[in-house]
């Protein structure tokens, strides 16, 4: 997968990066999914460790240190982008993390991205259909190089994200 940025004739700028988390022992690398040639032994049979790097006009919502499991919040990322894609606000925990983010409609076209664990909270708001479109893209790339890297299928998260830009 590589890494996702788009600029808007408001000069916003959205970069979206995924990353799998390697371990060896009691230590740990994340590489960027777009050089990855295998999974992680993990995720071939469980939760696939590994992080989405999320920065909006310089500011990062999502960093490479939130180690998740990254099916579960990309998952979680098509089910928000379908809803914000109708125009409806929605807000989901992590799957595996007292962690939450959030997608909120707001005025002007324009969405306020949240995201919250027990130590910190940043939100940021952007133009709604850039954040879409960018989220969209991201999204169906992570689920169709996962999709040749592990040999399962992932139907509903991909049907969610070719909806959002119908």
């Amino acid at each position: 997968m590589s890494k996702f940025q788009a600029i808007s004739e408001h000069y916003e700028t959205i970069e979206v990066e995924t990353f799998l988390y390697f371990t060896e022992g009691f230590t740990g690398n994340s590489v960027s999914l777009a050089a990855c040639q295998a999974l992680p032994e993990a995720g071939k049979t469980e939760e696939l460790p590994g992080s989405l790097e999320l920065v909006i006009n310089n500011k990062t919502i999502l960093g490479r240190n939130l180690i998740t499991d990254i099916k579960g919040l990309w998952s979680v990322i098509a089910d928000l982008v379908a809803s914000a894609h109708k125009g409806q606000s929605g807000s989901s925990w992590f799957t595996d993390q007292p962690a939450r983010i959030s997608f909120e409609v707001a005025k002007g076209e324009r969405i306020i991205v949240t995201v919250e664990s027990q130590k910190t909270k940043s939100a940021i708001s952007v133009e709604r259909r850039q954040l879409i479109q960018t989220l969209r893209q991201a999204g169906l790339d992570f689920f169709q190089t996962l999709e040749q890297l592990s040999g399962q299928a992932f139907p509903y998260q991909i049907q969610k994200l070719t909806s959002a830009g119908q």
